[in-house]
């Protein structure tokens, strides 16, 4: 990795010169803002200047005295800046062959590593109810998911990608209520995709339990035969959900989002998965019956004594009603046990999708078990994508992982994000009834107001065609559609990840498709401008590229830009942060498009400055595709 050898040579310069001044200091090292004077930098100057009372800038000047260059092969020379800083300015030429050269080399692997050396994760994301269409928050939270699926596994990491289908909450019932009481069809009118059919029914089931009560004991009646098992209802209920599922992984499929395991909640009640965990739970003295008060009969984990340390408010959380119901919180303790291997894996596994990258889509099941299933259970790390709106409940889950005994790796992470809303001008777009001032619109799916994300990337794509048509008159209707569906794909994908998980998205389609600001399709467009670079460049035959010519500070900027993607995809995995990369692929295509305006590739000074920037293009061209691609955006050659 060309960027790190670049900090390890300026690191070792310092270190060294401090050794021969009798000095030991950590050394930090920053980029320099201002190009003329440096390219990296240290502050080290001024760290010493408080523990020797003397001036950073005469420090650093000793420092600088004692630097030897002798092997530091890209380090040109070293300067000291402002009131102490030690800055190193870059051997451009060099730095660029050999960052060309590992390109070149490594292509479609460029920042990829062996960081993780096989340490077993899950991915836990999606989670849609499968009775709707997913819609636009979900999206969110499968975005990020999938970005995490890729960037582990880029660094060494061996991922399963999973979505938890709660095929036994009350939603499902609703559906069942429509059908089996109001005489709904089972079938879909023609060309209505079955996950939005569902949707329809669920809120129209919805609006009809306020003038008919009862209903809610219809309700209640097959909520109850349901969890048993064996009815017919609780069998139809799995069809359903299944045929919704697979319309909502169409939809992730249609954004490069693939999973491996589906597991289901039935499955988890019919193993007894839970009772497996409770008797789990009970080895550590936390389990108790509370036996009287407004909780009598319910069985709690008991939290006293670490509720503070744990950020948790109550004194115990109760895990099963004093009906015997099972909470939500338990299964999710379970599943949590189960994947950490803290539970034998009970479940039997049979395939259910050949997806189109080729891979199997697995599922759990209480019927015949595919043997050739892989090891889903028992990872070093397991990852659950789910809203801040269950951060209290996921708390739980960790605490009781800390609390049962086991031999298992505890590693469970919580990636929590916010909520996604709308922006008024969108809601109005997509024909969500809102005050005509509402700048933006918060969703709620049983008063339907909600937009699904089919609908959203058929009104993306829409755009993005007029646009496309604009732009390439001539061109035959697929290639317009094709590229239309990559820069829909493109713009729903890098605005639902690139903001910070802590903050709600407010999503407006016009901006999320604009080429000029910090969008998806701006970076598509800068790729798609350096293919047509390097489609019109001619190689003169027997001139070869001299990259000691390539001393403009945007080249400089370019390479060294370029050069930092590896170090930035292994902080992205270590913090978990997809953001990281979506703020990086849009740097560095900002950067480029700077070099394009500034640098002439085709009509450069003189040939071998061409070949020298044609290479540099060409090293950006498959950063910035592979930058992309750990996002689960699609490069364009032409836009």
């Amino acid at each position: 990795m060309t960027y790190t050898k670049l900090v390890s040579q300026a690191k070792a310069a310092i270190s060294e010169a401090l050794e021969k001044l009798g000095f030991s200091e950590e050394i930090e090292l920053l980029d320099v803002p201002v190009a003329e004077l440096g390219d990296v930098g240290s502050p080290v100057a001024f760290v010493l200047s408080k523990k020797l009372h003397r001036s950073p800038r005469d420090i650093a000047e000793e420092i600088k005295a004692r630097i030897d260059l002798g092997d530091k092969d890209l380090i040109e020379r070293v300067q000291v800046a402002g009131g102490g800083y030690i800055n190193f300015f870059l051997n451009v030429g060099k730095l660029a062959e050999d960052l060309i050269g590992e390109i070149t080399e490594e292509g479609v692997s460029y920042g990829s590593s062996n960081l993780g050396e096989g340490k077993r994760v899950q991915v836990e994301h999606m989670n849609s109810n499968p009775n709707k269409a997913m819609h636009i928050g979900t999206a969110r939270n499968t975005c990020l998911g999938d970005s995490l699926v890729r960037i582990l596994r880029s660094t060494g990491h061996e991922v399963y990608s999973l979505n938890y289908v709660d095929d036994s909450g009350a939603q499902m019932a609703d559906y069942l209520v429509g059908h089996f009481y109001l005489g709904m069809p089972l079938e879909p009118p023609p060309r209505v995709k079955f996950d939005h059919y569902a949707g329809e029914i669920y809120v129209e089931v919805n609006k009809l339990y306020e003038s008919r009560p009862d209903l809610r004991e219809k309700k209640a009646h097959v909520i109850q035969v349901m969890e048993k098992g064996t009815s017919k209802e609780a069998g139809l209920a799995r069809e359903l959900a299944l045929r919704v599922g697979l319309e909502q992984a169409r939809t992730c499929w249609r954004m490069n989002i693939f999973f491996n395991l589906w597991n289901w909640e039935t499955d988890i009640l019919h193993a007894n998965l839970f009772d497996l965990a409770l008797e789990r739970l009970k080895e550590s003295g936390r389990i108790k019956k509370i036996e009287s008060g407004p909780h009598e009969g319910c069985t709690v984990l008991d939290l006293q004594g670490i509720q503070e340390y744990l950020g948790l408010e109550k004194q115990f959380e109760v895990l099963i009603r004093s009906d015997e119901t099972v909470m939500y919180v338990s299964k999710d303790i379970a599943y949590a046990m189960w994947k950490l291997g803290v539970l034998p894996d009970v479940f039997k596994y049979m395939k259910i999708a050949e997806q189109p990258n080729g891979e199997t889509l697995w599922s759990t099941t209480s019927a015949g078990e595919d043997l050739s299933h892989p090891d889903f259970a028992g990872v070093d790390l397991a990852i659950s994508v789910i809203d801040v709106r269950q951060s209290h409940e996921q708390n739980i889950v960790k605490t009781a992982l800390k609390t049962a005994p086991s031999e298992a790796k505890r590693n469970y992470v919580h990636y929590a994000y916010e909520v996604v809303s709308l922006s008024g001008s969108t809601a109005r777009q997509m024909g969500v009834t809102v005050e005509d001032e509402a700048k933006s619109v918060q969703m709620a799916g049983r008063r339907g107001i909600v937009v699904d994300t089919d609908d959203v990337l058929e009104a993306l794509k829409k755009k993005a065609l007029e646009e496309t048509k604009k732009r390439n008159p001539t061109a035959e209707t697929p290639w317009l559609e094709s590229v239309a569906e990559k820069v829909a794909v493109a713009a729903l994908r890098f605005d639902l990840t690139k903001q910070d998980n802590d903050k709600i998205i407010i999503f407006d389609m016009d901006d999320a498709l604009d080429l000029e600001g910090e969008t998806g399709p701006y970076i598509q467009y800068a790729y798609a401008r350096a293919s047509r670079i390097l489609e019109k460049t001619r190689v003169q035959s027997g001139v070869q590229a001299n990259y000691t010519k390539l001393q403009s500070p945007y080249e400089k900027k370019l390479i060294i830009e370029i050069s930092k993607f590896p170090e930035l995809v292994m902080e992205a995995a270590k913090n978990l942060d997809p953001q990281a990369v979506t703020r990086y692929a849009y740097k560095l295509a900002a950067t480029f498009n700077e070099f394009y305006e500034k640098c002439p590739v085709i009509h450069a000074e003189n040939p071998e400055l061409t070949i020298a920037r044609r290479e540099l293009v060409k090293a950006f061209r498959t950063t910035v595709r592979n930058a992309l691609g750990l996002i689960g955006i699609e490069a364009i050659e032409k836009m």
